[in-house]
């Protein structure tokens, strides 16, 4: 066998260059998610749908989503995306999971299941359950919600009435945690 120099070849990254480099990099991810986790994003897309029975009036939806309140934020994050919310005056709003995260106390979790109460729309507000949610315990989060009076819809419809016809609204559960129920939430309900 043939001995190897132990100096790095011209152009080699050495062992300590490469611990730095790492070293930087997951202190700029952890930088990131420090600043990620207080943005909020607005984007507005337009969706058009024919409805069997003619066009549905214009519907301003707004989706909030992903707030992970007791891990990475705290409530304030929900009432900074429920003001923004308010400001665009959506007709119907859709919160879609993972509003909670793992570890979120009892005080957190009333806090900003009260915070989430101050939505404002005229069709009103309705959740999904995320991973995280059921990691924050399932029927924990949505009594919360619903006793704040943001409706739960897992594996469940709602009749909407929109102009002369109405709008089925559908949620389902989580697909990780959960058991995704199509058919219960395309049913009409009585």
């Amino acid at each position: 066998m043939g001995e190897t120099d132990p100096r790095p070849l011209a152009g080699r990254i050495t062992r300590r260059q490469l611990l730095q480099a790492g070293l930087v990099g997951a202190l700029g991810l952890l930088g990131w998610a420090g600043v990620e986790r207080t943005m909020l994003r607005v984007e507005r897309v337009a969706v058009r749908v024919a409805a069997p029975t003619g066009p549905f009036p214009p519907l301003q939806v707004a989706l909030l989503t992903d707030l992970h309140v007791g891990h990475w934020a705290t409530h304030r994050l929900a009432e900074r995306g429920v003001a923004r919310t308010n400001r665009l005056a959506p007709d119907l709003v859709l919160l879609g999971g993972d509003l909670m995260h793992d570890d979120i106390s009892d005080g957190e979790l009333r806090g900003t299941a009260r915070t989430l109460a101050g939505l404002r729309a005229p069709l009103g507000a309705y959740a999904v359950l995320g991973n995280h949610d059921y990691g924050a315990g399932p029927a924990r989060v949505q009594a919360a919600l619903e006793d704040a009076g943001v409706f739960g819809l897992v594996n469940e419809g709602r009749r909407l009435p929109l102009g002369p016809g109405n709008l089925w609204l559908a949620g389902l559960d989580d697909c990780w945690e959960g058991r995704p129920d199509r058919c219960s939430a395309a049913s009409p309900c009585s």
